[in-house]
């Protein structure tokens, strides 16, 4: 998934509202206060339909990214999700097929007048990146770090025709987003095979900025030079890094893309949301275990034919005797601890979590024909990992795997400064104030809702009874 796309989802037309899932059973002292949503305004089979058609304003955000086309609406009345008001949305919009072919077109940016290539992608990389942020909101529900889903679905051209022309005729499109909808109407008819992917999610408004964009700072004597410093953000890197470690740990995603344009950050760098979740591999799946442990093998085989010398590097880094040993070591050292479980997490855990991830990271970011040891090899975290670890020490796979502080048992101390402040924010993430819940209940009650149960709790001899008032 593409740097500059927002979080996707995607679900059949048939169903177009997520229903809740259970509650993680670590906020199970919360739960009677999380479950009690009665509000449900929109119906199921017209959620996205109910959201669009009540915008009052649809803007332009971008348009220059792989796959998808970025929106901003404002709505004329509240909508609820899961007894939440809103009144602003974000809208990814993609071209899909059900093809795995690469098909690529150009379109002319709105903003910029450039040409730039973008791709039609497959339904089930969309349908895997909403699943995906949908499962790291509800496994954080009380301290998210990634935007709120509302609803996805994939329409035909025809009906996705329809929808712009119904939102064209309100006229809620700002100047360049009618620009930017007018070129999307083009593609699609000139492409008529084609289907349009729509997620609408949580719009993380303008507070927020990319880590990357926050890492600049203009040069001084007034010139117009910026330069790159993430020491700059360097609070914010800590919060993604806590964010990256909690996806892997408690909900077993280990995301693969996380580099400094995929994590949105408020100015002082203490509220970071993930965005682009889809990269990812879910160690709860059978087939990503089994292609992680593919890739494995095959990157053991490249260094074996062509960088020999980094072979005793990654015995090192596995703490085994013999290359024949590392398949399972790797496998193994992908079981990480729940940090949902702990009563006080490791610090231990947290580095190897990190230190997995970046491997991970490496792995699936190393071109095919580049051996490792070349300078080509990438780490998208680098710059998370670097603000823990030390300058350049991410910079290529050659100096990650021959540095020998940076192993998945954490055997010095010069970090710990770093990884407890990171630990800090973890404990945040999953165990929050309840005072957060109370701000976030029952907010939708004024839209006609149901009004809530009371309940009342007394003692008969040693009994808890628990009594409904109507």
């Amino acid at each position: 998934m593409n740097h500059r796309d927002t979080p996707t989802r995607s679900e059949s037309p048939s169903s177009l509202k997520y229903k809740r899932k259970r509650k993680n059973d670590s906020h199970s002292r919360y739960r009677d206060v999380k479950q009690n949503t009665s509000v449900s305004p929109l119906p199921v089979e017209t959620n996205i339909n109910d959201i669009l058609m009540s915008a009052s304003r649809i803007e332009f955000v971008q348009d220059d990214s792989v796959y998808s086309f970025i929106f901003y609406g404002t709505v004329s009345a509240p909508f609820c999700i899961d007894s939440v008001k809103f009144e602003t949305f974000c809208m990814k919009i993609s071209f899909v097929n059900k093809t795995t072919s690469v098909v690529t077109f150009t379109h002319t940016t709105t903003v910029e007048d450039e040409d730039v290539e973008k791709r039609v992608i497959n339904e089930k990389v969309l349908e895997k990146e909403v699943t995906n942020q949908k499962k790291l909101y509800d496994s954080f529900v009380l301290s998210p770090f990634v935007p709120r889903v509302f609803a996805a679905s994939v329409f035909t051209n025809k009906e996705f025709n329809d929808i712009i022309s119904s939102l064209q005729q309100k006229q809620v499109f700002s100047a360049n987003a009618d620009k930017t909808m007018m070129s999307i109407l083009r593609h699609l008819h000139a492409n008529k095979s084609w289907n349009v992917h729509i997620f609408l999610m949580e719009y993380m408004d303008e507070k927020y900025k990319t880590l990357d964009e926050r890492s600049f700072t203009m040069s001084l004597m007034g010139s117009e030079t910026k330069t790159f410093d993430p020491t700059n953000i360097r609070t914010g890197y800590l919060h993604m890094a806590a964010n990256i470690a909690c996806a892997a740990s408690s909900v077993g995603l280990i995301l693969y893309d996380a580099h400094n344009r995929n994590g949105l950050s408020d100015s002082q760098g203490t509220d970071v949301r993930l965005i682009d979740v889809g990269d990812a591999f879910d160690l709860h799946n059978d087939d990503d275990t089994s292609k992680l442990q593919r890739m494995f093998n095959t990157m053991l085989s490249k260094i074996s034919e062509n960088s020999k010398e980094l072979l005793p590097s990654l015995c090192s880094f596995f703490d085994v005797d013999e290359p024949s040993k590392l398949p399972e070591r790797f496998y193994d050292n992908l079981r990480f601890s729940d940090f949902r479980t702990q009563v006080d997490v490791s610090i231990q855990d947290i580095h190897r979590t990190l230190i997995m991830i970046a491997f991970i990271d490496f792995m699936m970011n190393t071109p095919d024909r580049d051996s490792y040891s070349s300078r080509h090899s990438n780490c998208r975290c680098r710059y998370t990992m670097e603000i823990i670890y030390g300058k350049n020490s991410f910079i290529n796979f050659n100096s990650f795997i021959i540095n020998t502080k940076c192993r998945p048992r954490l055997s010095v101390d010069d970090f710990n400064q770093n990884l407890n402040i990171v630990k800090q924010i973890i404990m945040g993430i999953i165990k929050p104030e309840s005072k957060k819940l109370i701000k976030r209940r029952s907010t939708c009650s004024i839209l006609g809702g149901k009004h809530k149960k009371k309940y009342k709790y007394y003692h008969i001899k040693t009994k808890r009874y628990r009594r409904i008032i109507k």
